[in-house]
């Protein structure tokens, strides 16, 4: 009588020891899952905070004429480059032309020449093939705030998530542009400005507080 007694018993205790590790690992599943749309969803808001950043500097009228109308690299050093990194604190800022060339670039509070940057322009390319309608659907997954259209289509403005030189980074995008200017138009003909901020540990920092996760890295 013992025997099959200590079995039924031990049976009984190894279910419940189951049952509490597996309770315990779905329960860690659940809160995982929770932390990283939070922290997808704090992603998102930083790139809607850096839009809105690169848009007070760039979509004005005087950037309207000093960037696309007449260029003036001395007027975008200050008004736009120092700006966002001395305000913002943004790592880099670009300026490109209709043809995607970079006409303007800074890195750690300094205008350095655009050449210097040749070796990212494919990291630098989604952000632009977006603004310019030539996105595919690879490409579109990795931004914040585009249509999901069946055909790749202009927009005005773009966020995207995505590595820049090999570090996690937020790059923001926006067409120079007038209210109300066809998009087909503005695709073709206007400058586009950018802007990088690496998730460095300053971001994490930030994000970690505002989510009161803790060791977020």
């Amino acid at each position: 009588m013992v025997i099959p007694i200590g079995i039924i018993v031990v049976v009984a205790i190894a279910s419940v020891v189951i049952a509490v590790l597996g309770s315990a690992h779905r329960a860690d599943e659940v809160a995982l899952a929770t932390e990283r749309h939070l922290f997808a969803r704090a992603l998102h808001s930083y790139g809607d905070r850096m839009q809105r950043e690169i848009e007070a500097v760039a979509t004005s009228e005087a950037a309207y004429a000093r960037i696309r109308v007449n260029f003036d690299i001395d007027w975008i050093e200050r008004n736009v480059g120092q700006r966002l990194q001395s305000y913002f604190d943004h790592h880099f800022v670009f300026i490109a032309d209709p043809t995607d060339k970079l006409l303007y670039a800074t890195a750690g509070n300094r205008r350095v020449d655009p050449a210097w940057f040749n070796s990212v322009r494919d990291e630098l390319a989604p952000a632009l093939d977006q603004l310019r309608g030539r996105a595919n659907d690879a490409t579109r997954r990795c931004s914040s705030n585009v249509e999901r259209d069946a055909q790749p289509r202009p927009v005005q403005r773009v966020t995207r998530v995505q590595t820049f030189l090999g570090r996690p980074a937020i790059i923001a995008a926006i067409a120079v542009t007038r209210p109300g200017e066809d998009a087909q138009e503005v695709a073709r003909k206007a400058p586009i400005a950018m802007t990088v901020k690496l998730i460095d540990g300053e971001v994490l920092t930030e994000i970690a507080a505002q989510l009161r996760l803790h060791n977020l890295r």
